[in-house]
């Protein structure tokens, strides 16, 4: 089983990949790195914690050849931030029932995104890099933003997607453990995964805080925020709103449908 993790950037989205790979990994699952399209498949051969599988682009030739190389007694867990072409949701949907796949999709309030990308834009200033610098350029940000709520949409609309939130794999993780071993039919040892996700992965927790734009983002922010993502926020965010999805979900199957007809 290829086990397709999709992260919004900056959503807590590398400590709920390893949280599903630590559960694979101590729940008799090991965990082989082999394609990382980020820092070259070679970079994978010597150990260390920051090594992980991770894909840019997702395209079905591409992840059905994960999908043989991992073969069906195994199940490996894989990293991406992209988007996915429409045509591949009704896939997607398929191999999931087959138990081939299992995609996971994080997500974060948008407000403690944006935080977080002004964060490790600041760093890459003291540090002499550009990586975050014009993302975190006010309307740039909320547009990256915007479209990550896009993305997101997509992965956890397909049916089966199992969806976790930043606030419950940081801060309740035998919560967010349960819905992985649910989703991927495994039982672990709880204290060993979190041990690994929290303390042995290497992920990028930077303040490691609940609810921070309540103290960090002025009120005309936080109004910016609730006029751009206030959808966003009530139904997902505060309601976790199943119908928010379904009509995505039904979109897409009926935007495919017309295509095909």
């Amino acid at each position: 089983m290829l086990v397709l993790c999709y992260g919004m950037p900056k959503s807590g989205s590398t400590l709920a990949f390893e949280l599903v790979k630590g559960v694979l990994k101590h729940g008799g699952f090991e965990q082989e790195n082999f394609i990382n399209d980020q820092t070259g498949d070679e970079s994978l051969k010597t150990p260390g914690p920051g090594k992980r599988n991770f894909i840019r682009g997702v395209e079905k030739e591409k992840l059905t050849a994960l999908m043989t190389r991992i073969g069906p007694n195994r199940k490996i867990a894989i990293k991406t931030h992209t988007d996915f072409p429409d045509p591949l949701f009704g896939w997607f949907e398929e191999m999931q029932a087959r138990g081939e796949l299992q995609i996971f999709a994080s997500y974060r309030d948008p407000r403690e995104m944006v935080l977080s990308l002004r964060d490790a834009a600041d760093r890459a200033k003291k540090q002499g890099f550009d990586a975050f610098v014009e993302n975190a350029e006010g309307r740039r940000v909320l547009r990256n933003v915007r479209n990550r709520i896009l993305e997101f949409r997509k992965w956890a609309s397909v049916q089966g997607a199992v969806r976790l939130d930043y606030d419950t794999v940081g801060f309740l993780p035998d919560d967010a453990i349960n819905r992985i071993e649910k989703a991927l039919n495994v039982t672990c040892d709880r204290e060993a995964a979190k041990h690994y996700a929290f303390h042995e992965a290497a992920t990028q927790r930077n303040k490691a805080k609940r609810s921070r734009y309540r103290d960090e983002l002025s009120q005309e922010e936080n109004t910016e925020m609730l006029r751009r993502y206030g959808d966003f926020i009530r139904r997902v965010c505060e309601q976790d709103d199943q119908s928010w999805f379904d009509e995505c979900r039904f979109e897409m199957l009926d935007h495919i449908h017309s295509e095909q007809a």
